[in-house]
């Protein structure tokens, strides 16, 4: 639902849409904790969408987003502050970062295939191999507990993931002059970036839902644009 208020916003530049995605994006941080500083993200994005054209206004409507998102998640930071005598948001988000994180994992490092290196080479590598982990892991049926449907999506799973993925690619190449499909990388990037930073090595696929529907019309977008071209 945030997704299509905003590219209504980005479309028709109607402050409507604006408020309607901010209530909603809102309303998803209290589920996923993980959204939280895409408000702050999507601010600077509303600015590089308008261009030059219409500055003053375009700030006026990031202000807007940014205070009306902030002012819904505050409400909770203050009961917290209350209640508690803590302002953030939520724990889990600090605990990830303290004990789970990328950041300071250097000092924490466990990985047997990075012990000795410098600090630029550790953090390149573990970065790299958490993406690539986080965006090539098929979904797991294991939870049913059912060994037929557990192997029968394994196997299906990895030419699905392999489908999908190569769409995303073409379609985040083939994005410079599509606004829309812009805003949906912006958000993958930032549910990308809030994943390995916080979970690293322990994310599995659950962490891939809330950006399923940005990658599924971004995937779309980049076969359709590969079969325009073949046609041509």
């Amino acid at each position: 639902m945030f997704m299509f208020f905003f590219v209504l916003y980005l479309k028709c530049k109607k402050t409507g849409y604006l408020i309607l995605s901010a209530l909603i994006l809102a309303a998803a941080a209290y589920v996923r904790p993980i959204v939280y500083y895409l408000g702050f993200a999507l601010a600077f994005f509303m600015i590089y969408a308008n261009g030059l054209k219409g500055l003053r206004k375009c700030v006026g409507h990031a202000l807007i987003f940014v205070l009306i998102v902030y002012s819904l998640l505050g409400i909770w930071q203050v009961r917290n502050y209350i209640r508690c005598h803590d302002a953030g948001f939520c724990y889990a988000e600090r605990f990830d970062l303290s004990y789970q994180g990328l950041f300071g994992n250097y000092t924490r490092n466990t990985d047997a295939l990075t012990q000795g290196m410098s600090p630029l080479p550790y953090y390149i590598s573990v970065s790299f191999r958490s993406l690539v982990s986080f965006m090539t892991r098929p979904g797991n049926f294991k939870y049913f507990e059912c060994e037929p449907l557990t192997i029968g999506g394994l196997i299906l799973g990895y030419p699905w993931m392999v489908f999908w993925l190569s769409g995303f690619i073409i379609g985040a190449v083939r994005s410079r002059r599509n606004i829309y499909i812009q805003f949906m990388l912006f958000v993958t990037l930032y549910f990308i970036v809030a994943s390995v930073g916080t979970q690293m090595w322990i994310m599995g696929t659950k962490l891939r839902v809330a950006m399923m529907s940005f990658i599924a019309i971004i995937s779309a977008y980049g076969w359709s644009s590969l079969r325009d071209s073949c046609r041509v």
